[in-house]
């Protein structure tokens, strides 16, 4: 679990064959982009989104996605927070 700007962030199963779960807890409600990049920093899945105060949890199907080390990007106007995941 990660924590920035009093948000907390994690990502599971960590290491993943498909089926990814974003989780975080939002202070407030704003507009989000959870996405999906490979290591070259290229955008292969994403989402907008608004918070609720609480958990927020998005889920992702990276089960046509090459084993390998990617990252998932949350970005709102006051954060950018980014988790490194693996698919195997």
């Amino acid at each position: 679990m990660d924590i920035y700007n009093g948000i907390k962030a994690e990502v599971f199963p960590n290491p993943t064959t498909g089926e990814l779960t974003v989780k975080f807890f939002a202070i407030d409600g704003l507009f989000y982009t959870i996405s999906v990049k490979d290591i070259t920093g290229r955008i292969l899945k994403s989402e907008k989104h608004k918070s609720v105060l609480g958990d927020n949890i998005n889920i992702f199907d990276l089960s046509g996605f090459t084993k390998g080390i990617y990252f998932v990007m949350i970005e709102d106007s006051e954060m950018n927070q980014k988790l490194k995941i693996i698919v195997e």
